[in-house]
């Protein structure tokens, strides 16, 4: 289809648009399959590292946050640890490599990279329920595990149970707006989640730039996060806070602040 335009339109530039138009649908196809194979390997790197890092040596920090009895600590490490410390240590003392950071890494990198092709394609509120509903689905779901889990059924197995926990946290956690209304965080791995739904946020309000593909434009992003984090360093927006009255505001700015950067990270996967 594409040599039957450019044979119709030789020589005239609507014949050039015309093959752009059908060839261009191609691309993004071919990079989004590559994209799932690199989400393949980045989750097969957190699996990884929990499996041989966090299960054996972070369970005691974890069990902490969690408000539950620390595990017996290991008098032999299984030999899947024992392996990953030698690779990530390379023989040596001292950790080279942490590959959940590596594989959060690369997580974020493939989101910068596909989320921009589904809003060239969308409109924003379709953008952004589509989103809603792919976060959001399965998020709840485990939400609600970790509910029976953690409130129920931790007295059967001696573990103190969660019923202290407002139900207002509850519903700040299952909404992703913990970092807004101030709530201890939950169940210590949702912080992902709401860093992509800021990025979703900000591509929602940048689709017009995106679809322009005006690049130029979004540089605006890091040089807001970079004087809103100065700002916040030299105590401004908690002067201001102050001054209007509203102290507790500062906090829920520190947060979008210091999520703004990981934001910026994963607008590199779309340059």
């Amino acid at each position: 289809m594409v040599e039957t335009l450019a044979t119709e339109y030789r020589g005239h530039s609507i014949g050039r648009a015309a093959v752009i138009r059908v060839e261009s649908p191609s691309l993004p196809g071919k990079r989004v399959h590559f994209a799932n194979h690199l989400r393949g390997i980045a989750a097969i790197i957190v699996v990884w590292h929990h499996l041989g890092v966090q299960y054996t040596t972070g369970s005691g920090f974890a069990a902490a946050f969690l408000g539950l009895f620390a595990p017996p600590q290991a008098i032999e490490l299984p030999w899947w640890t024992e392996v990953t410390n030698f690779v990530l240590q390379l023989g040596s003392n001292r950790e080279l490599l942490s590959l959940g950071d590596l594989g959060v890494a690369l997580f974020f990198l493939v989101s910068g990279f596909v989320i921009p092709f589904s809003i060239t394609r969308l409109s924003r509120s379709e953008f952004l329920f589509s989103r809603a509903v792919r976060i959001y689905s399965v998020y709840i779901i485990s939400i609600l595990l970790l509910v029976l889990v953690s409130v129920f059924l931790a007295p059967m197995f001696g573990e103190p149970s969660r019923r202290n926990v407002p139900v207002s946290h509850w519903l700040a956690q299952a909404t992703l707006s913990f970092d807004i209304f101030s709530t201890p965080l939950i169940d210590l791995v949702s912080w992902t989640l709401i860093i992509e739904i800021k990025f979703y946020m900000l591509c929602c309000a940048f689709a017009g730039t995106i679809k322009a593909h005006a690049y130029k434009a979004l540089l605006c992003v890091p040089l807001f996060a970079l004087a809103l984090a100065y700002l916040l360093k030299i105590g401004a927006i908690q002067s201001i806070t102050q001054w209007l009255g509203a102290p507790g505001v500062a906090w829920p700015i520190h947060q979008i602040s210091s999520q703004l950067g990981y934001v910026c990270f994963l607008f590199c996967g779309y340059f």
